[in-house]
């Protein structure tokens, strides 16, 4: 049996055997469309092998029968020849199609393991002289204990380096 498609074309190869003739032989391929027709497709014959396309059958009208033969038609010298008879089948070629149906988006979760060390700082008290008087001497003192802070701070972090 020979599956043909409805929806998409099918390639055929014959390997022929022609003996004693050296003349190119004419093949064709007969498939029955009907009762009284039938479709013929000519072959692209290259030494010793046929190749036929047959088109999508969509168009053809009728579902094919198991009891339809299709038959390879051989024409040389002026002789015709049956050699290769099959039934044929007609189908639909195979389609997937999908739809997403559910879609869910989970958090993603990224775990560290972190260690915290806490390291002493040693800063030095630095009194208020007692005559301090006056809002312009406080600001300037706590500038002045600002700078000196953040002065300590820094030879620590270079001294850990």
């Amino acid at each position: 049996m020979i599956k043909l498609f409805k929806d998409k074309s099918t390639k055929l190869e014959f390997r022929l055997n022609v003996v004693g003739s050296t003349d190119v032989p004419t093949v064709k391929l007969v498939l029955p469309t009907s009762e009284s027709l039938s479709t013929v497709i000519t072959a692209t014959v290259e030494g010793n092998s046929a190749k036929i396309i047959v088109p999508p059958l969509k168009d053809f009208g009728k579902s094919f029968k198991i009891s339809d033969m299709a038959v390879l038609e051989v024409i040389v010298d002026n002789c015709y020849f049956i050699p290769w008879t099959r039934a044929v089948e007609v189908a639909e070629s195979v389609k997937v199609s999908a739809a997403l149906v559910k879609e869910e988006v989970q958090d993603q979760v990224i775990t560290v393991d972190a260690t915290i060390i806490k390291k002493p700082v040693a800063m030095e008290r630095i009194e208020e002289p007692e005559d301090a008087s006056g809002d312009g001497f406080q600001e300037q003192f706590n500038d002045l204990r600002k700078a000196l802070v953040k002065r300590t701070n820094r030879k620590q972090v270079s001294k850990r380096r």
